[in-house]
């Protein structure tokens, strides 16, 4: 009787306590049999087992929620984009002493020069914007 005891309270389902109370009345009812170190172990980490997975269950279910509303997004696809811009930029900028260096060399009027340098760093800030607008336009249509 003792095993089976045992056996019971390390199998039961904790979601179903009416039906564990029942049979624990009609169980000490009939004999008096406390549980045991083992008992107790056994039921806990079938119990802690089962919450374990109830949390991932729900964390999961929140994390496609997020995705779905656009909260969260792909962490693989957001280190690409961001290496895509990063490149971009480094690019952008190196391609500046290309494009002023001839520019600037004749230039002594510091206006002219600072409006200069103003046109070219617009310039290259608006391509690093559109791309940046592409990859969020191509991550929003991809999911």
């Amino acid at each position: 009787v003792k095993e089976s005891l045992a056996r019971i309270e390390a199998t039961r389902d904790p979601n179903r306590d009416d039906v564990a109370k029942r049979h624990a009345e009609r169980r000490e009812a009939a004999a008096q049999v406390a549980p045991t170190a083992m008992d107790d172990r056994a039921a806990s980490t079938y119990q802690q087992s089962r919450a374990v997975k109830e949390r991932y269950l729900a964390l999961q279910a929140k994390a496609e929620y997020e995705q779905r509303i656009g909260k969260l997004c792909d962490a693989d696809a957001v280190r690409m984009a961001g290496a895509e811009l990063g490149t971009l930029l480094r690019s952008s900028l190196e391609n500046l002493q290309d494009m002023l260096s001839a520019e600037l060399a004749p230039e002594s009027d510091p206006n002219r020069i600072h409006a200069m340098l103003g046109e070219h760093f617009e310039i290259a800030l608006n391509e690093i914007s559109r791309k940046l607008k592409q990859t969020l336009e191509r991550e929003d249509a991809d999911g």
